[in-house]
């Protein structure tokens, strides 16, 4: 894909779907050699959402982290349902 189309389709992600990919451009950095991944205990531990916080922060400004961070509470507690 071409940059600006997908800078477009991590913008329009965050409108019409889970921050998913958010997630996984989190996953991606800190799992770096490995797979892609985040588990729902790797998720609830207190270091990770700060970490990242400080990710989403940096990477995606204009966007409100509280909205993201309820998303994704909302989506783990769904799945483990």
């Amino acid at each position: 894909l071409s940059p600006s189309l997908y800078k477009r389709l991590i913008e329009n992600s965050f409108y019409y779907a889970p921050p998913y990919l958010a997630l996984y451009a989190f996953a991606k950095e800190i799992k770096q050699g490995e797979l892609p991944s985040l588990t729902v205990l790797e998720w609830e531990q207190a270091d990770l959402k700060k970490r990242f916080a400080d990710f989403f922060k940096k990477r995606y400004p204009d966007k409100d982290l509280g909205e993201i961070l309820k998303a994704i509470q909302k989506w783990v507690s769904h799945k483990a349902a």
